[in-house]
This record gives C-alpha cells, structure tokens and sequence, in this order.
C-alpha cells in the first residue's frame, strides 16, 4: 500500500499564517492518542527555564529536561493529517499539511540535553544531504 504526501496543498482548516506558531515536543515516550490535546494548558505552561538556559518540565510526574532546536538553512518540518475521503472517512492514502514549524523542543528522562543525544548528532545530516544534492 502506498501513500501520497502532498507539500504543495494544505488541509482546508490550517491555519498557515505566520502568527499561527506551532509548538513541538518530542518526547521521549509513546502516548497512545491521536488528536487535539490542551498541551498549552497541561504541559506547557509547567515549563520553566533554568539558569543555565535549559528547559525544565514533568510529564506523568518525571522529570524532563529540554533544548530547543532550530532547524538549519530553509528546513521546515511539517505536521501532516489523512484527508478525508468522500464519505467522510480518514480511508484515503492521502495526506496534506496540516502545520509546519523550523523550530522544536526535545525532551530527555532526566537527562540533561546533550551532542550526545541521537536527535542532536541526526540533524547536521541534514547539511551533509543538502551537500549532496
């Protein structure tokens, strides 16, 4: 089976204007839900900044320890939904922008952030790629 990502077209509802910032968390956990959440509420307003500039928050009362990461060059990452098929029903294969962002915040298990981390040392392949091409 395959899928089509569209790039070029965005869901009807998205909201693509620049004051429309997205807030992404990379957790270090799976949570088994799919669909809107008030993390506003719950999660980030918990978030405290640290003196030595790292992010501090809990989830499910562990600790967490943040670094925001900004995408390198024209990298924009995007959040993408199934579109509807013409009874209504996610079926399709399709796929659309739903939100996109050039700026995120992942989170270690009380760890402090580091170049060790997996997602910190996968980003400057991105440079590399682009080198490439």
């Amino acid at each position: 089976m395959t899928s089509e990502i569209d790039l070029r077209r965005t869901r009807k509802s998205a909201d693509q204007s620049p004051s429309a910032r997205v807030n992404c968390h990379l957790m270090p956990c799976v949570i088994e839900h799919n669909g809107e959440a008030a993390v506003e509420k719950y999660f980030e307003a918990s978030i405290r900044e640290a003196a030595d500039g790292q992010l501090v928050s809990s989830f499910r009362g562990r600790p967490l320890n943040g670094h925001r990461v900004k995408l390198s060059g024209d990298y924009v990452a995007v959040n993408v939904v199934r579109e509807e098929g013409p009874d209504g029903q996610q079926e399709t294969n399709k796929w659309a922008v739903d939100k996109t962002f050039d700026e995120f915040t992942y989170w270690n298990w009380d760890k402090v952030p580091s170049a060790n981390d997996k997602i910190q040392q996968a980003l400057p392949w991105l440079d590399v790629a682009n080198a490439l091409i």
